[in-house]
This record gives C-alpha cells, structure tokens and sequence, in this order.
C-alpha cells in the first residue's frame, strides 16, 4: 500500500505540473485540489471507485443546443423556452388533453400525430420513452382510487383463501412503495386476465 500510494502521490504531482505550465488558471478548479487529497482518502476507505461522467455530462448537448440556437440576447430565456417547447412536443405526441386559453376549450392532437409516435421507435427513444420498460396489466389513471373500480361478483381466488383463510384479502390496482403501511404485504396473484395484487394484514399478537 505505501508503494502504491507513494506512486500514486508522485504521478499526481507530475500531472498538476504539467496542468500549471499548459494553463496556470487551471490549477485553481476544485477537481483538480481534489486528486491532492486522493491518497489520504484511499489510506481510510480503500481504493478509489471508477467515475462515470458520461452519464451526466451527456445532456449537455441539449443545454448547448439551446443555447446556441438563440438570439444570445437572453441564454437562460432561450434555454427555458426550448425545454417548454420539448414538453409540449412531449404533451401533444402522448395525447394529453390540454387547454387553449385562447378559444376556451380542451383539445387533443389528432390520431395522426399520436400515431407518429405510438409506431415510431425511433421518436419514442427520441423523447425519452421505451415501450419495453412496460409490460402489460391496468396502467391508466382511475377515478376510483388505487383500488379501482369495484366490480360484482368478484371473488378471491380460492388458493388465496385456502392459504390465509384469517386474513383480510382486497384487490388493488397501484401500489407505491413509499406509502405502503406497516403491518400490510401485498401478493402478486396471476390468476385472472390481469395481476390482481391482494393487501391483507400480517398477524398480530393478542
């Protein structure tokens, strides 16, 4: 360990050198300081992670895109007015319903343009959206609530009962995993035409 972070200690050194002769003003960015406290940190929680800035320096391009076509007046209310333009674009292909304060009234885009983007992978990818993050079952809104629409005669399934014949079973459409309370687990059951899941309370001591 003391070879290696004495190696260590000595490459950054030689590189900051060469930084301060190419560009001097260079030697005062934060991530530069930081490689100097980079042994002492590999002493105390061992060697250092690899980093990955691709992931986040990538959407760059889209700020800079925006930025470059503009008027270069005001950057920040062009950048501003190009990320709304790309939400709306989002809006109308998806097919929300929206509001013309103009006229007064609801309007949706037609068929046409929706189905633009309903049997174009390459938009689809294009605005952030991969139909194969999505498998199938109820994923649209309800006005019912998370339990959804009751429906009549609709009964348990019977290996359900014959499993937990105490037990308080309900279906329920959406579950969020932050709000789940204490003292519930929920079943994935596949009988039926959907995944039915089933809330029931754990047992409890008397």
């Amino acid at each position: 360990m003391d070879q290696y972070i004495w190696e260590l200690e000595n490459c950054i050194h030689l590189f900051l050198y060469h930084v301060c002769i190419m560009n001097g003003r260079w030697a005062n960015k934060p991530k530069f300081h930081h490689l100097l406290h980079l042994p002492g940190s590999i002493r105390r929680y061992g060697p250092a992670s690899l980093f990955e800035t691709e992931k986040f320096e990538s959407f760059n391009g889209v700020i800079r895109n925006a930025s470059i076509h503009s008027n270069r007046l005001s950057p920040s209310r062009d950048i501003a007015t190009s990320f709304n333009n790309y939400n709306i674009i989002r809006l109308l292909l998806s097919g929300a319903i929206l509001f013309d304060h103009e006229h007064q009234r609801y309007f949706q885009a037609s068929p046409e343009i929706r189905a633009l983007f309903e049997n174009n992978q390459f938009i689809q990818k294009a605005m952030g959206y991969n139909s194969h993050w999505f498998g199938c079952g109820q994923l649209k809104p309800t006005i019912h609530g998370h339990r959804g629409e009751p429906k009549a005669g609709e009964l348990v399934p019977v290996p359900l009962l014959r499993n937990f014949p105490t037990l308080l079973i309900t279906r329920v459409n959406a579950v969020q995993e932050r709000e789940c309370p204490h003292g519930i687990i929920f079943v994935l059951n596949p009988y039926g035409k959907w995944e039915i899941i089933s809330s029931m309370p754990k047992f409890r001591d008397a």
